[in-house]
């Protein structure tokens, strides 16, 4: 059994309501695809409360938010996206807690950047052919200069965000915290390879007979635009939570 204090609580209900509202009713919107964050809130739940409380939060800000604002028939296939959202990292985290309490002197220094990179390099890959070979988005027909723009986005997005972790990991070595950057994005970054890149394009075709193939290369190439803006949310909510969490 696990037991919460009523900040946990209080947090959590306040978790299931920013996912709620930035899933059915606040979105990005750009002429590629939306940038849609409500999983975010759910990510950090998992991370501060554990993967249980974690679930929790996915499965109830699914639900709830289906019966506020439906997006078509309800399918069961979502709510376990969500369930996975916050059990994944919350899993991931759990590791990392149990190993600093093994320790006197805080948890060992090491980094998962090497496996980040792998993951951003891969994201990159399959963004570029995505973004290289599409004639349309939406209403929207590309021409070989737009192809080739998008291309250069999605991978100066991916080396940004690199230089970016590679800078706070090395610069500023917290041994102290399990929360580096390195950490925060590997969380995401398996949430996205675990959970949305096969998971989501499988209901989409179950539900409205939607490609399988072209709903993974579009969510591969989605992510390595939009990881910068989920990871700075993501420190966002866990700072506001517990202000001793710092990544430097």
């Amino acid at each position: 059994m696990f037991k919460l204090s009523t900040k946990q609580m209080t947090y959590s209900a306040l978790l299931i309501v920013l996912s709620i509202i930035f899933s059915r009713f606040i979105s990005i919107n750009t002429p590629i695809f939306n940038i849609e964050l409500g999983g975010v809130p759910i990510v950090a739940g998992g991370i501060l409360f554990g993967p249980v409380v974690g679930g929790l939060i996915g499965f109830l800000s699914d639900l709830i938010g289906h019966l506020i604002r439906p997006f078509g028939a309800y399918h069961p296939g979502f709510a376990l996206n969500e369930t996975l959202t916050g059990v994944i990292p919350g899993l991931l985290f759990l590791i990392y807690k149990q190993g600093r309490k093994k320790l006197d002197d805080g948890i060992p220094n090491r980094s998962e950047l090497p496996l980040i990179t792998l993951i951003l390099i891969g994201l990159a890959i399959g963004g570029s052919y995505y973004f290289y070979n599409v004639k349309k988005i939406g209403d929207i027909i590309l021409d070989i200069n737009a192809n080739i723009s998008l291309v250069i986005l999605v991978n100066l997005s991916v080396l940004i965000t690199l230089i970016v972790i590679y800078i706070l990991r090395y610069r500023y070595p917290n041994k102290k915290t399990i929360y580096t950057i390195d950490r925060l994005i590997l969380g995401l970054l398996l949430v996205e390879i675990m959970v949305f890149i096969p998971l989501t394009p499988l209901w989409l075709k179950l539900t409205f007979e939607v490609p399988y193939v072209s709903g993974v290369i579009v969510r591969v190439a989605r992510v390595a635009l939009i990881l910068p803006i989920k990871a700075i949310f993501l420190y966002v909510l866990l700072r506001s939570y517990d202000n001793k969490i710092k990544l430097i």
